[in-house]
């Protein structure tokens, strides 16, 4: 698994999920986020090494993102013993085109490092295939 000191880009985290979707419209949670790629909550079982696309919608304007998923692993169960499983994943963004990084660090300049406090402008919704 990697580790914090083999981050390129400095990650935002936000207090309340960005919502996403992945993988053949899988829905998401964007935990965390920034230039070079992004933390993930769902329900589904994503496969370290294989690529997908999330879709998410900041500032009104959906912004698609090609990533290879790093790392996955299971959090917690949704409500206790017998209930789905929750997991978390790692994606690394792949060939993001310079508008798409752009808007993106446009949008993380205004998120406070360490946790997100307003997203007035923002919509977060997301889907990928």
């Amino acid at each position: 698994m990697r580790t914090r000191q083999d981050r390129h880009h400095d990650r935002r985290i936000f207090p309340e999920p960005l919502l996403g979707e992945v993988t053949a419209q899988h829905a998401v949670q964007v935990r965390d986020l920034s230039v070079g790629g992004a933390r993930l909550e769902h329900g589904v079982v994503l496969r370290p090494g294989e690529s997908c696309l999330l879709r998410v919608i900041l500032q009104d304007r959906p912004l698609l993102l090609r990533a290879r998923i790093v790392w996955s692993c299971v959090v917690g169960r949704v409500n206790g013993l017998g209930s789905p499983l929750v997991f978390h994943s790692g994606l690394q963004f792949q060939e993001l085109p310079a508008d798409g990084q752009n808007h993106l660090a446009a949008f993380l300049t205004g998120v406070p490092a360490g946790g997100a406090s307003q997203f007035d402008d923002a919509r977060y919704v997301g889907t990928a295939a």
